[in-house]
């Protein structure tokens, strides 16, 4: 029975012995194959391991954003003519606080030093600066602190209830410091770039008179009484009082864009496009997605990783855009202004076309005042020509 028992035993352990054999011949054969398939024996496994390490010890490139934004040919357009009825009629109405509406994703480039140099000045009124579309800039509450020390500014969503609250506050308050108070009511004045969110505002601040009255005949009229628009050039002339509070009686008048008498560069040319300040047509779309794609890499470079990796060339953002949307080469104007439009819009981020520095603001209105200068010098030497002196009639500081 022992033998019996001890013979089982020795069958067992070697049948054991087998499988395990079996089973690592098994194995080293299938890794074997694995290795083989991949190319290599597993010393060439590991020689690869060693070559990846290799390369992951390699120092990476490092992307160099532009420094400067290359010089293209855009042509700058003169605007002269809109001065000329605007200040007439302004400065005869007097107003005794001047809401000048900026974009808060270009603050310096669609800005207006002749409002405060010449018109606030020959006028005597206020001034409170609105930065609109703040939800889609870069620009911090700090830099505007520096940028007015007075702390006469706003920023503001030109839909929001909210935002007219605050300025009809700010105008409250200049209408304390008028003694005696004005006989026919407090006058604020809308100027701006065009596309900035004048009209827009203007409806805002209306809805808050209308809500507030009880009078059914006031309830029945049109909550919205300036016409916009997504392009510019919506208002065509400065408009009529309208009431936007009761107590104290503050109006305001609604103005049409207001540009600079000639644009500086084609460098704000290009910004003021990519804003819709000015007809897309003006520049090429193509410059105008290159612009952008400049300005990302300058705050961020990874803000489009999305598409591809950082870069300088414009092309390689068209061609992932191309991949993205399946269109052909021949679209790539459409496809950079539906890229404009994204980022632009705030829907893949917050976008900032100007340096705005915290002395970027007092540099900018330097040379723009100095710019003015020289371009009245030349514009009323041009009228003293033609048998009159329009610049003294036009800009009176």
């Amino acid at each position: 029975m022992r033998e019996y028992q001890a013979k089982m035993a020795a069958s067992i352990y070697r049948t054991g012995s087998d499988l395990l054999a079996k089973r690592s011949l098994r194995a080293f054969s299938t890794s074997t194959v694995a290795t083989q398939r991949e190319g290599g024996s597993p010393t060439a496994t590991k020689d690869r391991s060693h070559k990846t390490q290799d390369k992951q010890d390699e120092p990476k490139s490092v992307f160099v954003p532009r420094t400067s934004f290359d010089p293209v040919q855009v042509s700058t357009s003169n605007f002269t003519h809109f001065h000329r009825e605007f200040l007439k009629k302004g400065m005869s109405m007097h107003p005794h606080l001047t809401l000048e509406l900026r974009d808060a994703r270009a603050p310096l480039s669609t800005g207006n030093v002749l409002l405060s140099n010449s018109f606030s000045s020959a006028i005597g009124s206020d001034r409170l600066y609105l930065y609109s579309k703040s939800d889609a800039s870069l620009l911090d509450d700090e830099t505007l602190k520096q940028w007015h020390p007075q702390g006469n500014y706003l920023q503001i969503d030109c839909r929001s209830r909210q935002a007219a609250v605050k300025i009809m506050k700010y105008a409250a308050t200049v209408f304390q410091k008028i003694d005696p108070p004005p006989p026919v009511g407090f006058n604020m004045l809308i100027c701006g770039m065009p596309n900035v969110g004048k009209s827009t505002l203007v409806n805002t601040m209306r809805r808050l008179v209308v809500e507030k009255t009880s009078d059914w005949k006031m309830q029945g009229k049109k909550r919205s009484v300036a016409p916009v628009g997504q392009q510019a050039g919506v208002t065509r002339a400065l408009s009529n009082r309208i009431k936007v509070c009761d107590s104290p009686n503050i109006f305001v008048f609604d103005s049409p864009g207001l540009f600079m008498p000639s644009i500086a560069n084609s460098e704000t040319m290009i910004k003021l496009a990519l804003l819709k300040c000015i007809k897309e047509s003006l520049v090429d779309p193509i410059v105008q997605a290159d612009y952008l794609l400049y300005a990302l890499n300058r705050d961020d470079p990874k803000s489009y990783r999305y598409l591809c990796p950082p870069t300088n060339d414009i092309n390689d953002v068209l061609y992932a855009l191309r991949r993205k949307w399946r269109t052909p080469p021949e679209q790539d104007a459409g496809t950079a202004l539906r890229w404009i439009n994204e980022w632009v819009s705030g829907k893949k981020g917050k976008v900032m076309l100007d340096a705005a520095t915290p002395e970027a603001f007092d540099d900018y209105n330097q040379k723009e005042s100095e710019r003015m200068r020289s371009w009245m010098v030349k514009f009323q030497q041009r009228g003293k020509e033609k048998g009159g002196n329009r610049a003294s009639k036009i800009f009176r500081a």
